[in-house]
């Protein structure tokens, strides 16, 4: 009985995520059609050199965190030991924090060489740089994420990421068509059309800044009533000893 529970089990817990994550994708489909007229093919060049770089940095200053956590979290507790989690999560926050504004810090000041030595479009720049800002929020959301997975729910993180696609596309639609309207402006005063894709780029960046931030402030207020059943369970804490922060920094990285 207890198996066939099991089964059961993991079986609708596939198919909740199958549910979710083709709902994501078919909203970013909806919105993608729209956002990359507006683009156009310069404007979706110079987005692209944006994202896919700051993807990059996101991968090397941070982004590991949030999958490093969840197997920390459900380790302890099958243990029992629920202060010990909520240290791993106080300890992912501060040194997730600290590393993606490294990370971001140089983005932002290398994106002046990145744009115009390494890919040769120099007015993708503006668009690079506000990526420095979706990499801190982006790398501290994944460890909320990474939580509240490793304390045994999914749901947040599903939640969340249509959260953030919802509200991404929404506003990349309007910002990168008022931005787009700009840059052409300029383009036509500065005899150059490159600008409007330029802008087009920083609106659509704008717009997944925007998701995420919802995405972030959802799973804090998730996080917030969280702590009701929280408490509960620290009653039935076999925590001993708390973990000291440097190994769990250690075990982290």
């Amino acid at each position: 009985m207890t198996t066939t529970k099991k089964i059961n089990s993991k079986t609708n817990s596939r198919k909740i995520a199958w549910d979710f994550g083709m709902t994501s994708v078919l909203i970013l489909f909806l919105f993608r059609i729209p956002i990359s007229n507006i683009l156009g093919s310069d404007g979706n060049g110079y987005f692209a050199i944006a994202w896919e770089t700051g993807a990059l940095f996101s991968v090397l200053f941070g982004c590991y965190v949030g999958k490093a956590i969840t197997s920390m979290v459900k380790r302890r507790n099958s243990k029992q030991q629920f202060h010990n989690s909520t240290l791993v999560l106080n300890t992912a926050l501060v040194y997730s924090s600290l590393i993606s504004v490294l990370g971001a810090v140089v983005l932002y000041f290398f994106a002046d060489f990145i744009t115009g030595n390494l890919f040769g479009v120099k007015l993708s720049r503006l668009a690079l740089q506000l990526s420095a800002v979706w990499l801190v929020i982006y790398v501290i959301t994944n460890v909320f994420r990474g939580y509240f997975e490793g304390m045994g729910t999914k749901v947040p993180t599903y939640f969340s990421k249509i959260i953030e696609v919802l509200t991404g596309g929404t506003v990349a639609c309007i910002v990168t068509t008022i931005l787009g309207n700009y840059g052409k402006k300029v383009g036509a005063l500065l005899f150059d059309e490159q600008y409007k894709a330029s802008f087009s780029a920083t609106g659509l960046m704008l717009g997944a800044i925007s998701g995420i931030i919802i995405a972030l402030l959802f799973l804090l207020v998730v996080n917030f009533i969280y702590q009701i059943p929280l408490k509960e369970m620290y009653k039935k804490d076999e925590t001993k000893v708390p973990e000291q922060t440097k190994y769990l920094l250690v075990e982290i990285w």
